[in-house]
Parts: C-alpha cells; sequence; structure tokens
C-alpha cells in the first residue's frame, strides 16, 4: 500500500513511518519544513514539501491532491495541525477510500 503521512516534523510521524515500512508498505513523509526531522528517515520513497495550509489552504490542498495522483496514495495519515485544515477540505480531495 502506498502511504503518506503528514507532519514529518513530529516523533509521532517518524514512528507511523517506522511501523508502515516494517509491515512492507511504501511510505512517503510530507510537511511545509523545509528540514523535518522525517525528511532523513531511512526507507522512505520520498519527502514532500507542501506550503503551509494555515497561509495558503488553496494550494496546500492543489499540491497534496498533486502528491496524491501523482504517487497512487492509497492511505492518508495526518498527524498534526493539518488534520484540522484538512478536515474543512475533505470532500475535495479525491481518490481516497472513505469509511
Amino acid at each position: 500500500m502506498n502511504i503518506l503521512i503528514t507532519g514529518a516534523r513530529a516523533p509521532v510521524a517518524i514512528e507511523w513511518a517506522r511501523i508502515a515500512l516494517r509491515s512492507g508498505h511504501r511510505v512517503w513523509l510530507a510537511d511545509s519544513l523545509k528540514w523535518p526531522l522525517g525528511r532523513f528517515l531511512q526507507g522512505i520513497e520520498g519527502y514532500l514539501r507542501l506550503p503551509s495550509p494555515r497561509q495558503d489552504l488553496a494550494g496546500y490542498q492543489r499540491q497534496l491532491q498533486g502528491y496524491l495522483d501523482q504517487h497512487a496514495i492509497e492511505l492518508l495519515i495526518p498527524t498534526c495541525e493539518e488534520i484540522f485544515y484538512l478536515s474543512k477540505r475533505l470532500l475535495r480531495i479525491s481518490g481516497l477510500p472513505s469509511g
């Protein structure tokens, strides 16, 4: 499964990425910071930089949707404050399972 975990600055994002990697999933980490801690985690497919959702919500949504499509992401796991921004725009993010 292709998984995108946001909030790459957070230790929990790194821990969830490690769990997913050990389970055989392909993992990308994303954040608005240029050099978050998770960017350097061994085994991830890559680090994806996003605009700050607080400063550019439309740009954040557009870039996130592009990454979801480009990498065929099947599961999006938000870990920090971006969960509040994502919940505002959830219906506009396509391609993710609902339930």
